[in-house]
């Protein structure tokens, strides 16, 4: 207090002194806690004060429907006091409650969250991937969800600076910028300093082998998804590896044992910053990789069959698609055939593997058609059977069929006994009757 006092009476030496000594007002009510007298608007920013406290304790719970009887009334209880033990809103309505008012269970029944549908468009390299394996789902629409004002927005990126404990506000961003075909709201998201916050969650110290725990891996989760998000937007892909995103997934795609719903966010963020972006291409592959999913797909393929594994098995191709390049070095190329890349691809040409064909023929087309030797090892591998196969395969969708056209065009230009290969298996007729 004796060093306040002196402060105090140095800045009224210096400065008008009635400013000063609303300031210093200020400053002593809120240290012994009890607001002698308010203006409205003073009013107003007490209100608005325990709003925020409010979203940052209980919002996640009400929009994961965990949260209690106790808080729901707490939460629709009009009048506005705080809990003097605890320092907590003990009662008010503000607009977040109004915001998540929709999403209440009823009669108190906790709200099951079911994980969103995966949804991936296919492609090649610049085709956009849209995300949906760990985003919960909203029973509002779109526009409801990013209906969310500058100030509000605002908010929500500066708690990420001092809050603790992050995965609600990390969980809400993720939420809101879900819908692929808002530019706007990741417009916004990014202007308000996202960004370099989101990526810094994402710490190095992640090269050790120690597995993070729980409440990390929820952070590190949500804080890829928003990424993941984002990078749906072409601009920011950039931006995301200017602000060192790049070697923070390289180090994650090196850790063993992720949960597979980590590891799925991991490959999902891959395949958006890489899709179409070459310096973002270039710079993984200097990074081996390629090299890295390869053995990691080897590897799945040598699993029991299981659901998550079908999925992060799925995720490994399309991101070896977005990561690759034609005009990758012959050394690379063939490093990652030996490590059971090609094997694995020609794997996921099957019946099971609906999902991630185009990408899978992409790659390699990518991988072989520009060297002899590489197209010799795909034959050896019986990848022109499985190739052949799916051009006359009912199920096979036309981008399916077009890229198959296109791996098996360039491979025969290259490799006269490929011809053969296709022409020994019938591989003529499916052809003549597409044209």
């Amino acid at each position: 207090l004796l060093a306040l006092v002196v402060a105090g009476a140095l800045v009224l030496v210096a400065n008008d002194a009635s400013s000063v000594v609303a300031q210093w007002y200020k400053v002593f009510r809120r240290v012994i806690g009890k607001p002698l007298r308010q203006t409205k608007e003073e009013q107003a920013e007490h209100m608005q004060s325990l709003e925020m406290a409010f979203a940052r304790r209980w919002g996640g719970d009400l929009m994961k429907g965990t949260a209690d009887a106790n808080t729901f009334s707490m939460a629709l209880n009009p009048k506005s006091l705080v809990d003097q033990t605890t320092g907590a809103p003990k009662a008010f309505k503000s607009n977040y409650v109004t915001m998540f008012q929709g999403q209440l269970p009823r009669n108190n029944v906790v709200a099951s969250v079911a994980p969103a549908p995966l949804s991936l468009t296919q492609g090649g390299p610049g085709a956009e991937h849209t995300q949906g394996a760990m985003v919960p789902v909203s029973p509002s629409s779109p526009a409801q969800a990013t209906a969310i004002s500058e100030h509000e927005l605002q908010h929500l990126i500066n708690s990420l600076r001092v809050e603790r404990e992050p995965q609600d506000i990390l969980e809400k961003l993720a939420e809101i910028t879900q819908n692929k075909t808002d530019e706007d709201i990741r417009r916004r998201v990014v202007e308000a300093g996202s960004i370099p916050l989101l990526v810094g969650f994402l710490t190095p110290s992640w090269r050790t082998n120690i597995m993070p725990s729980k409440e990390e891996q929820a952070k590190f989760r949500w804080a890829l998804q928003t990424l993941t998000h984002i990078t749906r937007t072409r601009d920011y892909r950039d931006t995301v590896r200017e602000a060192g995103l790049l070697p923070k997934l390289v180090a994650l795609l090196q850790m063993r044992k992720l949960p597979s719903s980590l590891q799925q966010a991991v490959l999902q963020s891959t395949i958006n910053v890489t899709a179409g972006n070459k310096p973002n291409q270039v710079m993984l592959q200097e990074e081996g990789v390629p090299l890295l999913l390869a053995r990691a797909m080897d590897s799945v393929t040598k699993l029991p069959d299981s659901d998550s594994s079908a999925d992060t098995f799925r995720f490994m191709v399309l991101a070896l698609n977005a990561v690759l390049t034609a005009d990758m070095p012959y050394e690379e190329k063939n490093e990652l055939v030996q490590a059971g890349g090609l094997q694995a691809l020609i794997i996921s040409l099957g019946p099971g593997h609906v999902d991630a064909h185009v990408d899978a023929v992409q790659s390699i087309n990518k991988l072989c058609s520009s060297n002899i030797g590489l197209c010799t090892q795909l034959r050896e591998l019986n990848g022109i059977p499985a190739l052949v196969f799916l051009l006359d395969w009912e199920h096979s969708s036309p981008s399916t069929i077009k890229s198959v056209i296109i791996a098996l065009m360039n491979c025969t230009r290259r490799d006269v006994l490929i011809r053969d290969s296709i022409c020994a298996i019938g591989g003529g007729a499916p052809i003549i009757g597409l044209m």
